[in-house]
């Protein structure tokens, strides 16, 4: 076991007491798709559930994992359903598919079932998924024209609400309340930082999603101004130390050089495990509570870092690779992505991952 970390559950009810403050009116649909974000999907749900509405999740599959493990409340399936074959799972297992196509309504007026509760999902100008706003009453119409269909509640998923000063949220929002002013049930537009930002969409459902985990949607702002603490705290060792003289090169390809007599420890992480080969001597890492430089190209199973400042670093050193002392967005930057790339790229095979 190499990559190790620890999941710092009281974190994440705290994060979600900040979603809270923030909309202390609105029912939260906490986000736990792609694993729980890495951080472990039956793991995070056992421990929201109590203090949320429903959850959402990304796929018929994950709604079906969390059903088996007695999650009761509510599940949102945000990708909805592809497949004829997915209706008796939904009906079986209480869940409740976003609906945002024609061919989805076909599904279903073909298939022969009691009662299944339903999200529509409207396009405001993601224009990823969702029937267009402007012909908003055709799929309620067609929904509600299907005795076995109950609409929980309309939905829309913000572009740009990451942006401090996007005018495009205000207008999502507009567009989105415009249409749906006679509507008289549930909607959801907020997800983390709609939540954190745009006051307008903290009606219905919220979503939070990455500030769940810790980490903050903008990338102008840190978590920990928005009072969020990180959930993860990822690690590994040094498994070998040398000291080299100046002049000589590290890792593939050569492409970082010792100006002066170096110590260099290699660390038992590397992209197999989910920290990216982008961050490359750009990254920094965490030894005995100061930060190292990363240097030389990151490998599948293993980086190099410069441990100069922390000459009594030996093999068998713990190494932070992100966490308390060490954002993630740090990382993410240096990789040139975001958080939710990092987390959700984490190799279970590989990263072993306990609860505080």
């Amino acid at each position: 076991m190499h990559v190790y970390g620890s999941v710092n559950l009281a974190a994440l009810l705290h994060n979600l007491s900040i979603a809270r403050q923030h909309a202390p009116t609105a029912q939260v649909m906490a986000v736990v798709k792609k694993d729980g974000y890495g951080h472990g999907l039956v793991r995070v749900a056992k421990t929201l559930e109590s203090n949320v509405d429903g959850f959402a999740v990304a796929s018929v599959d994950e709604a079906v994992n969390l059903r088996e493990f007695s999650v009761g409340k509510p599940i949102t399936i945000l990708s909805g359903f592809s497949s004829p074959d997915h209706i008796d799972l939904l009906t079986r297992h209480s869940l409740e598919p976003v609906i945002y196509c024609d061919e989805q309504f076909k599904m279903l007026e073909s298939a022969k079932f009691d009662q299944l509760a339903t999200w529509i999902k409207f396009d405001t100008g993601m224009n990823r998924l969702g029937f267009s706003i402007e012909d908003f009453d055709k799929p309620i119409e067609r929904a509600m024209s299907n005795s076995s269909i109950r609409i929980k509640g309309l939905m829309t998923h913000f572009a740009c609400a990451d942006e401090l000063n996007s005018q495009f949220t205000s207008q999502q929002i507009d567009r989105f309340q415009r249409y749906s002013s006679n509507w008289q049930h549930s909607v959801s537009l907020a997800n983390s930082a709609g939540i954190l930002r745009w006051p307008e969409s903290r009606v219905g459902w919220i979503r939070p999603g990455i500030m769940l985990y810790g980490a903050s949607p903008f990338p102008e702002i840190p978590a920990h101004q928005l009072g969020l603490k990180p959930v993860m705290n990822l690690y590994s060792r040094i498994i070998s130390k040398k000291k080299l003289p100046a002049g000589e090169s590290v890792g593939y390809g050569g492409t970082w050089k010792c100006i002066d007599e170096t110590q260099i420890g290699i660390v038992a992480a590397g992209y197999g495990d989910g920290f990216f080969r982008s961050a490359s001597s750009k990254a920094k890492v965490l030894i005995k509570n100061r930060k190292v430089n990363v240097i030389g190209r990151v490998s599948m199973d293993s980086l190099a870092v410069d441990l100069n400042q922390v000459p009594n670093a030996r093999v068998g050193t713990p190494v932070k690779l992100f966490g308390d002392g060490l954002p993630v967005e740090d990382l993410a930057v240096a990789a040139g992505t975001i958080p939710y790339e990092i987390f959700t790229s984490l190799n279970p095979r590989t990263v072993t991952l306990t609860e505080d």
